[in-house]
């Protein structure tokens, strides 16, 4: 048993990948304050991230209270107390799991509260992680969580604390991301102006669902139907890749650099894989707002740039497409010596020829290795004519690596980055492949583009 502080929970968590299995994953940077949002408590220690959105938990110097932080939260719900102390704390997570329920129980009732718990149950590393965490520092479940968390919240307000802006931090470090105006809270109110403007985006519906000036931005709302096939894509290539736009909006005749954008998801059918309960509630709100149809599913995204008086119109809206790695060929690897003719990314053809393809175990490389991991790979040198340049196309094994004997989950393929007189590794096995099938891939960027006018008068 060690004592529980929390230098000693920080080095816990960071043991193993523990923190990343909790979602309060530590990071040493939070300790400069570099990282700190403009709704982190002055002062505050953090005890680790939750690894999305911002969300992290800390104490404030002088007390014991855990806070929960949310900055994409509205205002007035961006800071929750979630514990008494430390203890309490590390109780909430045995009961919970991971902090995800923690940091959202506060909008919930407790049945909801008890479904997602129900729902959102750890994996082989999380579970290990719990254990590992009840038996170092000698802690039991707490009894009943929600309405512990519920006590805590009691009679607390955001005005209880002090922030960064009320220590005279620049105006210009506060403003915008703090009145930037998310699908979060009231000012999801926005009114469309006319109607939607419809357009097409890869063959499938979108809009522009509505635009004006709200809180000192010029916010643009654009949805894009997603379909059934999309998103099984989606959940198989476990990748945005192909699917992420990017969006941006500013005068026709220019505008400041100061720009911000967020996306919400609504998938119905597919929230229990989703498990973003929040953004779903958040979502379906601009749903019923916009009247799209809520049997579908749906991407929003909202972008803007700060609005001053003055500024004439129209605005333009732009849609593109972001880059991605596409798969431009497959080849198979049995010996070294082989030579391949592939696509070279700005057309044309380029040579890649194999000058080594040796047998590796990287079992003594591997922290923290359990009993059941595969550690054995192909290693391929190779060259490449003419270069391609770095980074812009890549080699990655087309199969997976073996999943662990005795636990859940497969473990991550090795990718290799493409340059000349490097080695790509393939996933790892139990027993050395005798060859391998790479796939070739270069960033690619779909040249479909949309320019709408919107009239600001």
């Amino acid at each position: 048993m060690q004592p529980l502080t929390l230098k000693n929970l920080r080095d816990f968590l960071m043991e193993e990948g523990r923190g990343e299995a909790l979602c309060l994953a530590p990071d040493p940077v939070w300790d400069e304050g570099e990282e700190h949002y403009f709704c982190t408590p002055v002062g505050a220690k953090i005890i680790g991230s939750a690894g999305v959105d911002g969300i992290h938990f800390c104490q404030i110097p002088g007390a014991e209270r855990v806070y929960a932080v949310s900055p994409m939260n509205g205002e007035g719900e961006r800071v929750h107390p979630v514990a008494e102390n430390l203890g309490d704390f590390c109780r909430l997570l045995l009961a919970c799991g991971s902090t995800a329920a923690i940091e959202q129980a506060w909008q919930w009732n407790k049945e909801e509260f008890i479904r997602f718990v129900g729902e959102d149950q750890p994996d082989a590393e999380g579970r290990a992680a719990l254990e590992a965490l009840a038996e170092r520092f000698s802690l039991g479940r707490m009894e009943d969580p929600y309405d512990y968390m519920a006590k805590v919240r009691e009679g607390f307000s955001e005005s209880d604390l002090i922030y960064p802006a009320e220590e005279g931090t620049e105006p210009a470090q506060l403003e915008e991301p703090d009145h930037f105006p998310s699908f979060y809270g009231d000012t999801v109110r926005f009114p469309p102006v006319g109607r939607p403007i419809p357009f097409q985006w890869g063959g499938k519906e979108a809009y522009v669902l509505g635009y004006g000036v709200i809180d000192g931005w010029f916010i643009v709302d654009v949805a894009f139907h997603w379909t059934n096939e999309m998103i099984d894509q989606l959940l198989k290539a476990q990748s945005w890749d192909g699917f992420e736009v990017s969006i941006d909006t500013r005068l026709a005749a220019g505008s400041p650099n100061s720009f911000r954008g967020c996306s919400v998801t609504y998938f119905p059918e597919y929230v229990k894989r989703d498990a973003e309960w929040r953004q779903m509630a958040s979502a379906g709100r601009m749903i019923w707002h916009y009247s799209l149809r809520a049997s579908q599913n749906w991407v929003i995204h909202r972008q803007g740039f700060r609005w001053e008086e003055g500024f004439g119109g129209p605005a333009v809206l732009t849609v593109a497409h972001e880059e991605y790695w596409k798969e431009a060929a497959r080849f198979t690897v049995t010996a070294a010596g082989q030579v391949f003719t592939l696509p070279h990314p700005d057309g044309g053809e380029l040579t890649l020829r194999v000058t080594a393809f040796e047998p590796e175990d990287i079992g003594e490389q591997l922290p923290g290795e359990r009993d059941g991991e595969p550690h054995k790979l192909r290693s391929m040198g190779y060259t490449l004519s003419p270069d391609p340049g770095k980074e812009r196309v890549r080699l990655q094994d087309t199969a997976p690596s073996d999943p662990y004997r005795g636990a859940d989950g497969p473990t991550a393929a090795f990718i290799g980055v493409i340059g000349p007189d490097i080695a790509a590794s393939s996933s790892l096995r139990f027993e050395v492949p005798e060859s391998v099938t790479w796939s070739y891939q270069f960033q690619y960027q779909d040249p479909e583009k949309v320019e709408i006018l919107l009239p600001t008068e």
